[in-house]
């Protein structure tokens, strides 16, 4: 039988059980008017859309133009017309803006990228069986790139297996009947599927699975295994982002007290089923599409949790502003804590771990948790706050900031001042930049 995972606490805090929540309607904002405008109005803010001015082939077709001063006064020169992702598109458009000969030079040096880009997509497509999705054979590469990364770093979650078994079924498409089901996901163990069609993540059936297997693997000499299941699918078949990324040496900031504008709070984090937690700083990394902590922090965890393991879902790729990566991801549960205060539900919570020790100064990321379980604002008052609270009434109340827009300023970010006792991050700045002029030359 599956070991029981009750929690040892007793505040009946249930974690959610849904993986991805629901995307929310497009938001309604206050349309800014000058002092003396009429009263502010409600304006539908749909920011999935917007009005383009489409591009209009000039009738001076042929007349060569190179200097900007001399383009036409209604030359537009954007291309918002085309979706970015529409390759074939861009190309034409790039086409037609040098036949066009208004300042053709931009397009040719674009063309040559988007050309280079066209033939790299040709050849993946190529590399594979013939016919298969697009989206399957971008969730192969992802894969492929994680089968190097295992034997680069270690396969610390015996994952190779599923890895190279997915691959073959994709690859086996005709004979399998395996593709990518977006918004759905497959179990699989030992390198075999133990889910019989794509279903919607849920957490119960997750941890049943998971419970099931860590069971089979269990024995006298290897009582606590380390591996897991491996869920395939959801909604990216490629890579996640992680645009933030803090290389070592590297400072943050915080708005008040301190420098810089990123924004910290506290999660806490613990194992499913311990009721010992840790609570750490993160910083506000919207751009990060999980939360993100480091291999010592897990380790602590683990040393708190009298033997308890978080369940393996799968190992992640990240495109980050530093390169590419990939990460294993775990289950833990996670709530918006100062102290003993608790501002949201413990819940389930895939996080990501760095294959690597937190560098002093260096952040957790906070990725969307915040975002996903509070209302949150911002002011255009240049103190960079981040304004969070449990409902959206209480959210804009005092002390929320009514700002006239046209007064609105981005703040000079200066040089941190290390204050009385230089930390971590003062001496991870250091040693990027050395604001002390050396010594004249004796």
């Amino acid at each position: 039988m599956p070991r029981s995972r009750d929690r040892d606490d007793k505040r009946g805090l249930r974690p959610r059980t849904d993986r991805k929540r629901k995307a929310e309607s497009s938001p309604t904002a206050k349309a800014h008017k000058s002092k003396k405008a009429e009263p502010e109005e409600e304006v539908d803010l749909d920011f999935t859309t917007r009005e383009v001015r489409p591009y209009e082939r000039p009738s001076t077709r042929g007349l060569v133009i190179t200097e900007l001063a001399n383009v036409p006064s209604d030359w537009n020169w954007t291309d918002y017309d085309i979706p970015e992702d529409d390759i074939e598109a861009n190309i034409q458009r790039c086409k037609d803006r040098i036949e066009d000969g208004i300042m053709p030079q931009w397009w040719q040096n674009k063309l040559v990228y988007l050309e280079e880009d066209r033939a790299a997509i040709q050849r993946m497509i190529a590399s594979e069986p013939e016919g298969l999705d697009l989206a399957v054979v971008a969730r192969l590469k992802t894969l492929e790139f994680i089968q190097k990364s295992l034997v680069k770093k270690g396969d610390e979650y015996n994952q190779m297996k599923n890895v190279k078994a997915i691959m073959k079924h994709y690859r086996e498409q005709s004979s399998t009947g395996f593709t990518w089901n977006y918004g759905k996901v497959t179990y699989w163990a030992d390198g075999a599927p133990i889910s019989e069609v794509p279903e919607v993540f849920d957490w119960k059936r997750f941890r049943k699975l998971s419970d099931i297997y860590l069971d089979e693997c269990r024995s006298a000499k290897n009582p606590n295994p380390q591996t897991g299941i491996w869920v395939e699918g959801g909604q990216n078949p490629g890579p996640h982002m992680s645009m933030v990324v803090w290389p070592v040496p590297r400072y943050i900031g915080i708005p008040s007290p301190g420098f810089g504008r990123a924004q910290k709070y506290n999660l806490s984090l613990r194992i499913p089923g311990s009721a010992r937690q840790m609570e750490w700083t993160f910083t506000d990394d919207t751009g990060c599409s999980k939360t993100l902590i480091y291999k010592d922090d897990l380790e602590r965890l683990l040393q708190i949790s009298n033997g308890r393991r978080p369940l393996f879902l799968d190992e992640s790729v990240y495109i980050t502003a530093n390169g590419n990566i990939t990460t294993p991801t775990v289950e833990l549960e996670c709530c918006l804590t100062s102290g003993t205060t608790e501002f949201t539900p413990w819940v389930a919570t895939e996080i990501s771990i760095a294959n690597y020790r937190r560098p002093a100064g260096v952040p957790r990321l906070a990725g969307p948790f915040i975002r996903e379980m509070v209302y949150t604002a911002t002011a255009p008052d240049g103190l960079s706050r981040l304004y969070i609270a449990k409902n959206k009434t209480v959210l804009t109340r005092a002390p929320f900031p009514s700002v006239d827009l046209d007064q609105a300023t981005v703040p000079v970010q200066t040089v941190p001042v290390p204050g009385d006792a230089p930390g971590a991050q003062w001496r991870n700045l250091m040693r990027v930049i050395n604001t002390i002029p050396p010594p004249p030359p004796m």
